[in-house]
């Protein structure tokens, strides 16, 4: 058999990526339409099985018993916490905080000052688990955090006509009139209020100062009964989208939390007090290397040495 036959018969290189080829897989078996966007969707890899969903949603599926399946999510591991993490912890050690020190730890911290998303999800989560006030959560927002107390809360003057627009061409409401719309509007929580612009915060860290300038956005709404809605609302219209559930809302952009790599990491900060103790060790073993017989400094001023530093 001659060299060029060889060739011919080489069986067609079929290596493709997982992505692409679970991509094609769906696509050729009518799973995902082309409205969708190829580039839009996301592969949750199970090996035998794949489910498919729009960036920036969860996944979900149901198996042959129609039984709904979980999902375990992976995402790039960080060298500090996220808002998931940092919630976590401060459950875990609520039993010694008090007030100012949650406030301290929300708006003081590093990681905190240059991540304003992650002190509003966490205090959002520590209030819905009744840990912290809604007035804490003002005060943070207000007062206390560099980056968000920077900014006002202005009135979402634009939530009357879209909640009229879409009742008007929502089919659950058909044959209503206008006034129907005016009066449901009414009847809803709907003192919508936005914190949005630019910021830039500094921090000190054991590389010096460091400047970060971002652009973040808020809104928050007092609902019912005392209740409290506050999320992230960069770009989107949480309350718009979850809340409202407004007809032709449900697949806008929202503002995910926690993401990776809207992280801003910091360079390390070494607390104060470590640096006083080292340099106190520094001292000592200086000494201790100038008197090799003593056990100790205070044994040295006991048999009256005189310490040269």
């Amino acid at each position: 058999m001659s060299k060029n036959n060889k060739t011919n018969n080489k069986k067609p290189n079929r290596r493709l990526k997982i992505n692409e080829k679970a991509l094609f897989e769906a696509d050729k078996n009518g799973d995902i339409s082309h409205s969708s966007g190829l580039k839009r969707l996301v592969v949750h890899d199970q090996t035998r099985h794949r489910t498919f969903t729009d960036a920036g949603r969860m996944a979900r599926a149901r198996n042959s018993g129609g039984n709904r399946l979980e999902f375990e999510c992976f995402v790039k591991r960080r060298s500090t916490a996220g808002p998931v993490e940092a919630t976590l912890l401060m459950r875990t050690i609520a039993s010694v905080l008090d007030r100012e020190t949650v406030i301290k730890i929300l708006t003081e911290s590093p990681e905190f000052i240059v991540n304003p998303e992650m002190t509003l999800s966490v205090a959002r989560q520590l209030m819905e688990d009744g840990m912290i006030t809604q007035q804490m959560v003002d005060e943070i927002l207000d007062e206390k955090h560099p980056a968000w107390s920077q900014l006002d809360w202005k009135v979402d003057t634009e939530l009357h006509a879209d909640y009229i627009s879409a009742f008007k061409v929502d089919p659950e409401n058909k044959g209503k009139t206008t006034e129907d719309a005016e009066q449901a509007f009414k009847n809803l929580p709907t003192g919508l209020r936005r914190k949005e612009g630019v910021v830039t915060v500094s921090v000190r860290t054991d590389k010096g100062k460091r400047d970060y300038t971002m652009e973040i956005a808020c809104e928050k709404v007092t609902l019912d009964r005392g209740r409290y809605f506050v999320a992230l609302a960069k770009n989107c219209s949480p309350f718009r989208t979850a809340w409202l559930r407004l007809h032709g809302w449900k697949n806008k952009p929202r503002q995910i939390e926690g993401k990776p790599q809207n992280h801003r990491e910091v360079p390390k900060t070494t607390p104060d007090f470590v640096k006083t103790e080292k340099n106190r060790l520094r001292l000592g073993d200086a000494i201790l290397s100038q008197n090799p017989a003593a056990n100790s400094i205070i044994d040295l001023l006991k048999d009256g040495d005189t310490i040269t530093l």
